[in-house]
């Protein structure tokens, strides 16, 4: 969540956490109170602005699992799959091993988890097919 606000119970005041907050815009949205923590830096007119913009993006939202998980570069597997060109790159850091990143799945968002998984198969697939089509390519990079 923005650094600028806080999202409270609006009956005890209590801070909601990321994911109370999400179910919240879900299923009872009146019951979140916004608190201001720089309140010329809020970035919305208002609540209802701000309530608007948060649930219009709640199917999309995603969870990151650790510390530093978007900084794929540093990744061993990432860096040496980089050496071979930028589809092996996004497949190694699109790979299990790098990826912290975990789809909070819904009945809201079915859909388009699914095609995000196609796409994650097409991308390996086209990375597969690359090494099949030009293993010479891989081998004078690697030696």
């Amino acid at each position: 969540m923005s650094s600028r606000f806080l999202s409270r119970d609006r009956k005890t005041g209590a801070p909601l956490s990321a994911l109370e907050f999400h179910e919240r815009l879900l299923t009872s949205p009146a019951s979140i109170q916004w608190e201001r923590i720089a309140p010329p830096l809020f970035g919305f007119k208002d609540d209802a602005t701000a309530l608007r913009f948060f649930h219009r993006g709640a199917n999309e939202w995603h969870l990151i699992w650790g510390n530093l998980t978007l900084s794929y570069d540093q990744q061993p597997l990432v860096a040496f799959a980089s050496r071979f060109g930028r589809l092996p790159e996004q497949v190694a850091a699109s790979s299990p091993v790098c990826s912290r990143i975990r789809v909070m799945l819904h009945d809201g968002n079915q859909v388009a988890f699914v095609r995000l998984m196609r796409l994650r198969y097409w991308l390996f697939s086209a990375a597969a097919l690359e090494f099949v089509l030009f293993p010479g390519f891989f081998e004078r990079v690697l030696c």
